[in-house]
């Protein structure tokens, strides 16, 4: 007969809730954060002050040419909470959207003793920027936006996409998983986010291309790599007729769909190659944003400047359903006229087949003056088979009809 070791039954035991303890206390340190799919950007609650709670977009490429860390917040929030404090107006300037030119007024706030909680770990943030971010970022969800403050030299911060949380480790003694790649961290006058990476992508016709590039790292972006102005790619790229092109904001935004591979056996498939070939104001022309790196679960070690990208198994593309074809862009002259300033060059663009150029003046759609046309009279236009675009072509003016191709895809 086996005689039972009660006491080392009782050490068993107690040491499975010792681990199941901790394992919770862990599990508590983390911050579920959610997608807001139209925006496509990581939503995560925090807390300010220890009473105002918030949702925050986290945005590694927010604060960049500042010399001091703030928390972005949308105006209405100081109006509700006035407990947050503000010692006193920094002042009011223009602020920057990084993917448009166009500024909008804000207001900064010098804050010595905004604390900002983000599962047990609280942060120091010395400012607050105030603006109508609801409004110029189109969110239903966010209350503004806040990054890693640069002071911070301590922690390694996790921002895991497996299940989709957020936590903050003491950078001491942490252990990253063994599968995980560290890469350096470098950095730059305005932001510390800054990655070189060896990438090989393959096109659909088998040509490939090599892009070993530092990348500036932008968690508020939704696309996977973009080459801006002054990407050296961008020329072969655009010599390439398998671009989808989009509409993005006034003008538009080409990708390529390519199969990746990183450090030579690392396979990236579903990847996206877009390209932006007109001026805004972000300062570096390689940029990677959530959709590449949603392919890992992406670590931060700030004390050691190191970036710690993990493979995983499943990746899930952020797709926003309302993204339109681009079809051809107008500006507006100093006498009222429109004139087109750009045409897709695609052979699916409808405009395009239907004769329209650049230098055409629109003057009515279905008999409305362009000018006139409101988003809803747009997307009633949408609804019809056939449009009747009048136009001014060297000084004469001309009909054409386009046929509307009303199951166009649509979604990025």
């Amino acid at each position: 007969m086996k005689v039972i070791n009660i006491p080392y039954l009782l050490f068993i035991v107690l040491l499975g809730v010792l681990c199941s303890c901790r394992q919770q206390a862990d599990t508590s340190n983390r911050s579920y954060f959610t997608f807001d799919l139209e925006d496509r950007k990581v939503v995560i609650p925090v807390q300010l002050n220890d009473s105002v709670t918030v949702k925050l977009v986290f945005d590694s490429g927010d604060n960049f040419g500042y010399n001091f860390e703030f928390v972005t917040l949308d105006s209405s929030i100081l109006l509700v909470n006035p407990s947050l404090p503000r010692n006193h107006i920094l002042g009011t300037q223009p602020w920057r959207i990084a993917w448009s030119p166009i500024t909008y007024p804000a207001t900064f706030y010098d804050s010595m003793q905004l604390k900002l909680n983000l599962g047990r770990t609280d942060f120091v943030y010395s400012g607050i920027c105030a603006w109508l971010y609801k409004k110029y970022m189109n969110s239903t969800v966010a209350d503004g936006m806040f990054n890693i403050p640069k002071s911070d030299t301590t922690h390694v911060w996790e921002l895991n996409f497996e299940n989709n949380y957020m936590e903050v480790h003491t950078a001491d003694n942490y252990q990253f998983p063994e599968d995980c790649m560290l890469l350096p961290l470098e950095a730059s006058d305005y932001n510390p986010f800054f990655v070189t990476l060896p990438l090989k992508v393959r096109f659909s016709d088998g040509d490939t291309l090599t892009i070993h590039r530092k990348f500036f790292i932008d968690t508020a972006l939704a696309r996977d790599i973009v080459l801006l102005l002054g990407a050296q790619e961008q020329e072969y790229l655009h010599q390439r007729e398998d671009a989808v092109w989009l509409k993005d904001m006034s003008c538009y935004i080409r990708y390529y769909t390519v199969a990746g591979t990183l450090f030579d056996d690392l396979r990236l498939d579903s990847l996206r190659l877009y390209t932006l070939d007109y001026k805004n104001s972000v300062p570096h022309p390689y940029v990677i944003g959530l959709n590449f790196l949603k392919h890992f679960n992406v670590f931060f070690d700030m004390k050691n400047k190191r970036l710690g990208l993990q493979p995983l198994r499943h990746f899930e593309r952020l797709v926003n359903p309302l993204y339109r074809r681009f079809h051809y862009s107008t500006r507006k002259s100093q006498d009222g006229r429109f004139i087109v300033n750009c045409v897709g060059d695609y052979k699916e663009n409808y405009y395009k087949t239907a004769g329209l150029q650049m230098g055409d003046e629109i003057v009515t759609i279905e008999g409305i003056p362009y000018g006139e046309i409101t988003l809803e009279t747009a997307n009633q236009l949408r609804l019809l088979d056939t449009l009747v675009v009048g136009i001014v072509r060297d000084s004469k003016p001309q009909t054409l009809y386009v046929n509307v191709d009303r199951n166009e895809p649509t979604g990025d």
